[in-house]
């Protein structure tokens, strides 16, 4: 990530980047499990950027010790295995909280855990329980820090019947936090086999609206998959946020009338919102307009950058 990155989002309209460290933990995920300096000297360098440009930051460490893959969390996890993982996040978050707690200027939130993959539903006792750990990491982040909002993402998962639960659905699983500050944030990928198409086994070709596996996918259906989270903010009252959502380069128009129709209901219910995502990986990049795999050429005129462009328009100061 370089300053231009942030300058041409800016110039975008953009205000908002989760800058997630995916590439560059800020923790070693192998023994000793130190603190990776270079990476916490590139988060003051991005927030310094973001602060020069208008651009606010959610930091997210995005991988930490005892997940496997850098992009999301497994059940099969270590840090749902062993308590001492929770306490390598909890050391990470105490670091992170200590030493960004005067940067509310730029800081808009720090993202605790991204994409918790549950064992099971309800949560187990010991490691697995997802509520434990949460409860752990904000208490000792407000002592360290007691002001910048804190994010919590709900799991994934499936409960004792086999059942699959959606992040949207992963909300009443989570028990509500009394600290100030608290914002929740389910990422919304539905239907995968759609807004995944193209990537690792799924399909290319689907298309939006339409039917996608058993049940016909428009504004509505997402309106109804959106429910859920729509329910848990009128009973708790508290601030909702988007973190990830996206359709692959490869849906095209689909994709572009997809993301145009979940933009709409985020706006309509006053959630904020990260598009995922800006300049990381060519098959969620809005500057590419081709829908070929091998498509690599930019465009100021890509119809999914101007997609953005005129989502952007709407930000506004809080």
């Amino acid at each position: 990530m370089s300053e231009k990155d942030v300058a041409d989002f800016a110039n975008l309209g953009g205000n908002l980047l989760r800058i997630g460290f995916n590439r560059m933990p800020l923790m070693h995920k192998e023994p000793p499990y130190e603190f990776n300096e270079k990476a916490f000297a590139k988060l003051d360098q991005i927030l310094d950027w973001c602060k020069h440009y208008g651009v606010k930051v959610v930091i997210d460490p995005h991988t930490m010790p005892g997940t496997e893959r850098n992009t999301s969390t497994s059940p099969d996890d270590e840090i749902w295995h062993d308590f001492k993982y929770h306490d390598l996040l909890n050391s990470l978050w105490d670091r992170i909280a200590r030493q960004y707690q005067n940067r509310n200027d730029v800081i808009a939130g720090y993202n605790l855990l991204n994409e918790p993959a549950a064992r099971l539903l309800p949560f187990p006792d010991g490691p697995a329980d997802y509520n434990t750990l949460i409860r752990r990491l904000v208490e000792t982040v407000r002592k360290q820090d007691k002001t910048t909002p804190i994010i919590i993402e709900p799991p994934v998962g499936r409960t004792v019947l086999g059942l699959r639960v959606n992040r949207m659905q992963g909300l009443t699983y989570l028990e509500p936090l009394l600290y100030p500050n608290i914002i929740y944030s389910p990422h919304m990928y539905e239907p995968g086999s759609f807004t995944h198409q193209g990537v690792k086994d799924f399909k290319i070709g689907i298309k939006y609206p339409g039917r996608i596996g058993l049940r016909y996918w428009d504004k509505e259906a997402l309106r109804k998959t959106l429910a859920p989270v729509v329910e848990w903010q009128r009973l708790h009252q508290v601030p909702i946020y988007i973190g990830e959502f996206s359709a692959s380069r490869y849906s095209g128009e689909s994709g572009e009338h997809y993301l145009r129709d979940l933009i709409d209901l985020f706006e309509e219910y006053g959630w904020s919102w990260t598009y995922h995502a800006w300049r990381e990986a060519p098959v969620w990049d809005t500057e590419i307009a081709g829908t070929e795999k091998d498509d690599r050429a930019k465009s100021a005129n890509a119809p999914r950058l101007q997609l953005l462009r005129d989502a952007f328009a709407r930000n506004r100061v809080p």
